[in-house]
């Protein structure tokens, strides 16, 4: 879809997914990008997609949004991305949002894990579901 505008803020942006309660109203917004590692590389994608959903992807402020992060390696290599992934969430605060609660909702699946984070810009919250599904490697 195309809503929002682009990082550069010169064109539309070419948002992932948008849920809709009804054919002319939409309820959230869906971004998803593949990693493979939790590098500075890889981290600072993560957070340029972070800050997209939060910021240009949300041009109404929908309350809640979800990031997936398809993990591309192996069951045990999961486990060192979700550690690295889980302390940057909880510490992390894109330009303008200002963390106000982490939580690690892990599921115990070496498939899935999530984190539910609350983000503040001037008064009003966002709520943030991160998502890892690990698809192998």
């Amino acid at each position: 879809t195309l809503s929002g505008k682009s990082s550069s803020g010169k064109n539309p942006g070419e948002l992932d997914i948008s849920i809709m309660k009804s054919s002319d109203e939409a309820w959230t917004v869906v971004e998803a990008l593949n990693i493979s590692s939790f590098t500075k590389g890889q981290r600072d994608n993560w957070n340029e997609h972070l800050l997209r959903l939060l910021d240009n992807y949300n041009p109404i402020g929908y309350p809640f949004l979800f990031l997936v992060s398809y993990l591309k390696c192996s069951k045990d290599k999961m486990n060192d991305i979700i550690l690295n992934y889980s302390e940057h969430l909880s510490k992390y605060s894109p330009p303008n949002y200002a963390l106000q609660k982490f939580s690690n909702r892990d599921s115990g699946s070496s498939f899935i894990w999530s984190a539910e984070c609350i983000y503040d810009r001037a008064g009003f919250p966002t709520t943030v579901y991160h998502i890892c599904v690990r698809l192998g490697g």
